[in-house]
Order: structure tokens, then sequence, then C-alpha cells
């Protein structure tokens, strides 16, 4: 019997890995070959097919579905002061809020919203269900006896390419043991089986280009607003993910097993932080799509104030203002290469400046930094005549445009070009 079932789970990951390899085969192929774990997003496959797009550009993301993971009986991790299931909590409750703020036409759903135990199948099929055309289950990370690992990561659905990432994925999947009835759910499934996670494998996402593309915006967004240290995308065996049928991943927002980073997650402002970066990489995954969600001119202006937010939650703008600021007042600073400006957009391909118009006698011109190309629109002495330009680049279409600051044309806080009272 264990033969013929051993059989049959090499069966189902020889068919399910030569469809697996055309989806992601490159997102290996540039690897550290002593960790070969983390998918490369710069060599990831992800060209979208051109009917889907046509058949999706107009509203390529009607329902996306947050899954604060763990949650009543079920703590997740526990840090010296903090449980999981609170923190990824507070933080869903955040994207939550910014998502119905920033993007209206966006149906969003929560799979919990206070401290409730909820199975993983029961995740799963509310995003079925609701045809979730995106899935995004946020979770802390732990590691026992190992204070000083930190990071993010982002996970989906695929083989266990690591002893790492199936530790994982069984402390994750282990939930199941407080469900009722989980060996019906679960076809009989043992997270502690090593065999259970072999032919486990077998059931590989549909949608693995999709979430690959999405997790590697996640991380992206993780290093560049949230400022955290990214320990990439990844690849293991999640119940939540395997049951979900849409583009889906599992976020591992830190380790709450480390002082500094558990401090950072049960802060405010640490799932703040995070809720803003996941939000970004929503909002850049549409634009992959050719699809500009539409936020209200309204939320736009409000959130335009640093005063109002201190800048943390200006999600579109992504300011990095730390200390609350007046419009009016001045500027000075003797470098002439020292200046505000508007930024438009960002692209991975450089950005030829030169098909776009001059607005307003203002000039456009592109930055470079990152591995990133910014097209940015003027250059400004104070924050004031930024803000009556970007109002004017918001009355002609251009709605996300935020200002920033820049010194020898690299991006800056624009609280470092504001002078102390």
């Amino acid at each position: 019997m264990i033969k013929k079932y051993l059989i049959f789970s090499a069966f189902l990951i020889i068919s399910t890995a030569k469809l697996a390899t055309l989806a992601i085969a490159a997102s290996f192929s540039d690897e550290n070959p002593s960790d070969n774990v983390s998918l490369r997003a710069d060599v990831v496959n992800t060209d979208v097919n051109t009917t889907e797009f046509r058949e999706r550009r107009n509203n390529p993301v009607k329902t996306i579905v947050i899954d604060p993971g763990h949650g009543g009986r079920d703590p997740g991790g526990l840090g010296k002061f903090t449980k999981e299931k609170d923190v990824v909590l507070g933080i869903s409750l955040i994207l939550n809020d910014l998502l119905n703020r920033y993007f209206p036409d966006v149906n969003v759903i929560l799979t919990r919203d206070k401290d409730v135990f909820v199975p993983l199948h029961e995740r799963a099929r509310i995003a079925n269900e609701n045809k979730a055309n995106l899935f995004i289950s946020v979770h802390c990370n732990i590691a026992p006896n190992r204070p000083n690992v930190r990071g993010t990561e982002t996970f989906v659905l695929g083989l266990h390419r690591a002893q790492e990432n199936l530790e994982v994925a069984k402390r994750e999947n282990a939930v199941i043991a407080m469900e009722d009835d989980h060996e019906m759910h679960y076809d009989g499934y043992d997270p502690n089986s090593p065999e259970a996670h072999i032919i486990f494998s077998a059931y590989q996402n549909a949608y693995l280009g999709h979430s690959i593309r999405f997790a590697s915006l996640v991380e992206q967004e993780f290093q560049s607003t949230a400022r955290r240290q990214s320990r990439g995308v990844k690849q293991a065996g999640f119940l939540v993910l395997r049951q979900a049928t849409m583009p889906s991943v599992l976020v591992e927002a830190g380790f709450l097993s480390n002082r500094e980073e558990e401090k950072f997650l049960a802060s405010v402002e640490g799932q703040r932080e995070i809720a803003l970066s996941i939000l970004r990489a929503i909002q850049q995954y549409l634009r992959d799509w050719g699809y500009e969600p539409v936020a209200s001119r309204a939320n736009v202006q409000k959130t335009a104030s640093p005063a109002a937010n201190n800048g943390s939650e200006n999600a579109l703008q992504n300011e990095e203002v730390d200390r609350l600021i007046e419009v009016d007042r001045p500027l000075s600073f003797d470098d002439k290469d020292e200046f505000f400006s508007i930024q438009l957009l960002t692209s991975s391909n450089e950005i030829d400046h030169s098909h776009f118009e001059v607005i307003a006698g203002q000039e456009f011109f592109t930055i470079f930094e990152g591995g990133v190309w910014r097209l940015v629109n003027g250059r400004f002495p104070n924050y004031e005549t930024a803000a009556k330009h970007r109002e004017k680049l918001n009355e002609i279409g251009y709605v996300d445009a935020f200002i920033i600051g820049i010194r020898d044309m690299k991006r800056i806080p624009v609280s470092k070009l504001l002078t102390a009272d």
C-alpha cells in the first residue's frame, strides 16, 4: 500500500513539475546555488496573455480577500509580548481601510475582522465563493531559538525547495488539528507526515505566474516603503493557498522572535507601514494590466495634507514626512540641485520623457535609482509651489502624482528639504 502511495505521489509530482517548469523555470536560473530558495523577481516571466489582458483591462481585480492568519483559540506564533493573531489582524484592518479609501471600485473582503477562529478551508471558501481575483493571507514568522533571524518573506504555493520553507508551511498548516472534521476537509492531510508534504506538492497553483509577480511586488515594497529586510519570494505547501482558486500569496511580515521586529510589528506605525507596502504592491499589480484604480479626488486631496496624517497614511504619495509640515513654510538651500518635484510614475524600463509635453512651463525628466526609473515633472524652490503644481496635474488626470524631494538627482525625504521652525 505504501509503495503504491509513493508511486502515485511521484507520478503527480512529475506531471505537475512539467507544468510548473514552464511557468517558473526562469525564476530559479540565477539563484545563489547555496541557497536555492528565493524566486528572483527580476527574472520571473510575467508576460500577460494578450487576450486575457484585453478581457481584464477595464477591471482586472474586482474583489480582493484579505486573510488575517490564525485567531480565536489559535494564537499563531508567540513573541515575547505579542501574539501573531493580534498583529496580523491589526495590519489587515489597516489594509482594508486603505483599500476602501484609495480603491473604492474594488470590493474588499476580510476573512475575519475580530479575534475569532476561522478554519483554513473556510478562508479559502470565502475567497472562492466571492470570486476573488486576489487572495492575501497575512502572517508573522517565528524562528525558535534563533532571535537574530529577521526579515519579510512572501510565499506562493509550490514545492518545498528547502527544509526551512517546509518548516514554515508545517507550522502554519498545523492549525488544522484545532478544526473539527479536518480529515474530511483536507483529504486526510497530516501536517507532520513527510509523505503528505510530498503528495501536497502536486497541488500546483494554476495562477502561479501571477502569484509570483504579485509576491515579488510585495517584497519590493517591503524594502522600499517599509524599509524592511527582504528574505525573498519563496514556495511552500500552504493549505490555505492550495484551496484558493485565484492568484494567492501568504505574507510573513517579520519575525516576532526578533526583539526589534516584534517591537516594530506591534506598533501602529509598523503595522501601517506593512499595510502601505502591500497596498502599493496591489497598485503596481493593477498597473501591470494597464489599469489605474481611481481614488476619489476628495480622498487624494484630504491625504495630501501631511498635517492630517503625518505622512504615513498617504499610500499613493508615499512621502517620507516624519513631522508636521506647514505648506507655506519657507525653504532655504544653497545647492541649486536641491528642489521639490512631482513624481508621476515608475518603471523597471527606461522612460523616454521626450514624449511628454511641458505642463504649465514645467518640463519632464527622469531619475534612476535602485533599478527603478521615475518620471518626474518640474523643479520648485518650496513645498507650496510644488503643491499648487500638483493640483494642476491632478486636474488633468495625473491623480496619483505626488511631491518628492530631490538632491543631486536622487530622491530624498521631503522633510529633509524643509527648514526647522
